[in-house]
């Protein structure tokens, strides 16, 4: 372990050993976090003598998944642990409990294509026939389940904002659209979160198991979270409270897809007493590329501060071309020294 600590640096280091409570590590690009994830995990289990039944870690892609397992892996004995992205935890937890919520623990899980044949299926159940409609009714079911509201709901949300243009339409389809998915036992992406959530709210003892059992909860890029995935975490952590989120408000690009910046950004809100470490050594890029990079992300206003830097070289003065497009077959390039 000691041999495994000697390779942080100093701010890796920390957030590392403090293994209590609500925990913010704010990780530069290149600066780490996987090494401080995995490092602290291995520490948890080695020196805190935590089984890795308790142990929770969650990403947001398969690949991140399948790398982190496998770091942990060749640091230590990690069998029992659950690491994968948040989706594959819902699904994990929703087969053992699907009859609380009307399914069985065998259902289906629609993928994009049949979600969007499902969908059609329903619009002209209900008697509609127009293409500008149904790409419209496509859009709010997604809309709906990524703020885990029901279609009766979603019409209060959507009259609220104002929005009555074809939401009798809408909501009507959303609501035989979610008729068939319960007709035939399957549930699409966002139904693993929506019911996930639905579950651990309105049912204690599971809230109660599951919040029991994870005594420690690692989240990494804390910032792609969208209001459902953090309304999961936080019930998860409910319990211990021991929860270690990383993550970088300067890399948030998920918004478009639901993201709330807000939930890295209102962390010790969200959490009081929470300690927030900084991650700023950066150990892939050289002096000039952060120095660029420094600058141009300094102008954003809502952030938490923080300032790359470098043992690494100067490296070469950066270029920037600019591309104007005459034609199909002709670019004119500019070059700027910066």
């Amino acid at each position: 372990m000691n041999s495994l600590l000697e390779q942080l640096n100093a701010q890796q280091r920390q957030p590392v050993e403090d293994t209590e409570g609500a925990v913010l590590v704010l990780a530069g690009a290149g600066s780490g976090k996987t090494r401080v994830l995995t490092s602290r995990i291995a520490y948890l289990i080695r020196e805190k003598g935590v089984s890795p039944f308790n142990i929770l870690a969650i990403t947001f892609t398969n690949k991140a998944a399948k790398e982190m397992q496998e770091r942990i892996s060749a640091i230590i004995d990690s069998e029992g642990m659950w690491v994968s992205t948040i989706h594959s935890m819902c699904t994990r937890i929703l087969r053992n409990n699907a009859e609380r919520l009307g399914f069985n623990g065998k259902f289906s899980i629609y993928s994009e294509s049949e979600r969007t044949n499902v969908i059609k299926k329903s619009f002209q159940e209900c008697d509609y026939d127009d293409e500008k409609l149904l790409k419209n009714c496509k859009w709010h079911v997604s809309n709906a389940k990524m703020l885990a509201l029901s279609p009766e709901d979603y019409a209060v949300y959507q009259a609220k904002e104002g929005n009555i243009r074809e939401l009798e339409a809408i909501t009507k389809v959303y609501a035989r659209y979610q008729a068939h998915l319960l007709e035939n036992n399957a549930m699409d992406f966002d139904d693993l979160l929506v019911y996930t959530a639905k579950l651990l709210r309105e049912h204690e003892d599971v809230r109660e198991y599951y919040a029991g059992k994870f005594r420690y909860i690692l989240v990494d890029e804390f910032q792609d979270t969208n209001n459902v995935q953090f309304e999961i975490i936080r019930m998860l952590a409910s319990v211990h409270k021991n929860l270690f989120a990383v993550g970088d408000d300067d890399q948030s690009i998920y918004g478009w897809r639901g993201a709330d910046i807000g939930n890295i950004l209102n962390f010790e809100r969200s959490f009081p007493g929470a300690k927030v470490y900084k991650l700023e050594q950066n150990y892939r890029s050289t002096k000039t590329i952060l120095n660029l990079a420094n600058t141009v992300i300094h102008h954003n206003k809502t952030r938490k501060d923080k300032t790359l830097w470098t043992e690494n070289a100067q490296g070469s003065q950066a270029v920037a071309f600019e591309a104007e497009k005459r034609n199909r077959r002709s670019h004119v390039h500019r070059p700027h020294h910066l």
